[in-house]
């Protein structure tokens, strides 16, 4: 399944979207050994790479659960950063009439930032409840650092902090749905 893999686990994770393998069960679908089976697949040929996949298709299941947007309109490759450490905290607007908002913030620990088109983020809104958005990372408004997480066994991830300054970004479910999906 992973033959002719390019040595760059972001070129890797592109290559395995555009082949179309990254169309898994929806987690809580009642499918989850065959999508826990195509995880494993990954993982048992390079963790660095199930790393970032992992991180595509949990964006693709959030945007298809949450924000109920066709797969297909989910074009390019995805991250999804939700980690929370207490210095670095996303913030973000309150949607628009048409689910916009802008974030600002940094955001840490965000695996694969420099070979992702777009990411499925946590933020927090005005009345602070948490919030997902999806975010396009080729905008004025992101800024992809050298500088964050140096773990030695992940580094080909390149786990980095990145800057958001009223990025544009569309809210993906309600406050709080992300933690109350099937399948958290």
């Amino acid at each position: 399944m992973w033959p002719g893999l390019p040595a760059e686990p972001g070129q890797a994770v592109r290559a395995r979207v555009e082949a179309g393998q990254d169309r898994l069960p929806l987690p809580g679908s009642g499918r989850t050994l065959p999508r826990s089976q195509a995880l494993a697949r990954v993982a048992a040929h390079d963790l660095l790479l199930a790393k970032l996949f992992e991180g595509h298709t949990d964006a693709l299941a959030n945007l298809a659960e949450l924000a109920e947007l066709e797969i297909p309109a989910a074009r390019g490759t995805w991250a999804t950063w939700c980690a929370e450490p207490p210095d670095a905290r996303l913030h973000c607007s309150e949607p628009d009439a048409d689910g916009c908002l802008r974030q600002t913030g940094r955001k840490a620990w965000c695996s694969g930032a420099a070979g992702v088109d777009h990411a499925v983020v946590s933020c927090w809104n005005p009345a602070g409840k948490p919030c997902l958005a999806a975010v396009a990372l080729d905008q004025g408004g992101v800024r992809i650092t050298v500088d964050g997480w140096q773990a030695t066994g992940m580094a080909a991830t390149r786990s980095v902090d990145v800057h958001f300054d009223q990025a544009h970004a569309r809210a993906v479910g309600t406050p709080g749905s992300y933690v109350q999906r099937p399948g958290f």
